[in-house]
């Protein structure tokens, strides 16, 4: 009997066409490509938490509508993220609305810089990124922008990573009169100096076309 050469296994060339092809489906990203993570992405939020004395009042102001108030995008290249992220002061609400006017008129002033910006110039991606699943916290450094004062800033993120899915959880501290801002005061109360800001995300990275 007879076989023909096909009966017996593949050709070479079809396994190694094969592997090429199951090599480019799971690859992760490669050296000096660019990956883009546009904001807001799912499940986004931005809070900020201030002290209050001499009641020692804790005060969170949380955005309304994320998608609306939040833009902006992140790149990641050779496992490092950079990029920016912006977030409209007036989405904010802290629960009394005479006071979201008071800080929004008299302290933001919004009307002249109705937005603050975060920008990323150094933070550290798990190369776990784009192939497997990871969780991972990491410093990040990069400045902060609010009524039009730009000051640096250090804070940690929490990342978490599922193939090209990557949820960040940034936390990081600024003091209000480094951005030349009257320390606010409403009903008897002051607000510390010392201002939290709390941010969070879940991003899919898109390669970048050349």
């Amino acid at each position: 009997m007879t076989h023909h050469p096909n009966d017996r296994c593949f050709p070479l060339s079809t396994a190694m066409a094969v592997c090429f092809l199951c090599f480019l489906f799971f690859v992760g990203p490669v050296k000096g490509e660019t990956w883009q993570l546009d904001l807001p992405g799912e499940n986004a939020s931005v809070e900020f938490h201030a002290e209050g004395s001499p009641s020692a009042l804790h005060i969170k102001g949380e955005l309304e509508d994320p998608q609306q108030a939040i833009s902006g995008s992140f790149q990641i290249k050779d496992f490092k993220l950079t990029g920016k992220a912006q977030v409209l002061l007036d989405g904010f609400k802290t629960g009394i609305g005479l006071r979201d006017r008071h800080l929004k008129e008299k302290y933001w002033k919004t009307k002249d810089h109705p937005r603050a910006t975060l920008e990323i110039t150094a933070l550290q991606i798990p190369r776990a990124f784009g192939t497997d699943s990871f969780e991972a916290e990491e410093a990040f450094q990069g400045t902060f922008t609010l009524h039009g004062q730009t000051t640096p800033v250090e804070g940690r993120v929490k990342m978490k990573g599922e193939g090209k899915i990557l949820t960040m959880k940034f936390n990081f501290s600024t003091m209000v009169t480094a951005h030349k801002i009257e320390v606010p005061s409403f009903m008897g109360v002051t607000v510390a100096d010392k201002v939290r800001v709390e941010a969070a995300t879940t991003l899919r990275a898109m390669k970048e076309m050349e």
